[in-house]
């Protein structure tokens, strides 16, 4: 069975970007990076301790694990937009070694329970 075979959803990857307003000032911005990328969501268990240290130091405990095939451009920050939920990758990792498979860290953003 190919690792392919095994994404059986697709999402959305967005990622920040500054607009210039004027007078030296900057508003921030999603915009798409991906479309209809195929992934596999995986639940991280609770008992078990999955937390990862992000870029800036702090640690955090992911949400999902996100699978997909190899894409540049996707860095932690990134959002995922996932059935009508949005995702921050807060880690990135070349799952394979040889960029071709990766699984991102995600945490649910505006989360209500």
């Amino acid at each position: 069975m190919s690792f392919a075979s095994l994404l059986d959803s697709t999402c959305l990857i967005k990622k920040e970007s500054l607009t210039h307003v004027g007078g030296g000032n900057y508003t921030s911005t999603y915009i798409t990076l991906h479309k209809r990328v195929p992934c596999r969501f995986e639940n991280v268990s609770r008992d078990q301790d999955h937390a990862i240290i992000t870029k800036d130091k702090v640690e955090v405990y992911p949400d999902f694990y996100i699978y997909l095939e190899y894409r540049t451009g996707i860095y932690e920050g990134c959002h995922i937009i996932h059935g009508g939920k949005t995702y921050e990758i807060k880690l990135v990792e070349d799952w394979s070694k040889q960029k071709k498979k990766m699984r991102l860290s995600v945490v649910e953003l505006d989360r209500t329970t």
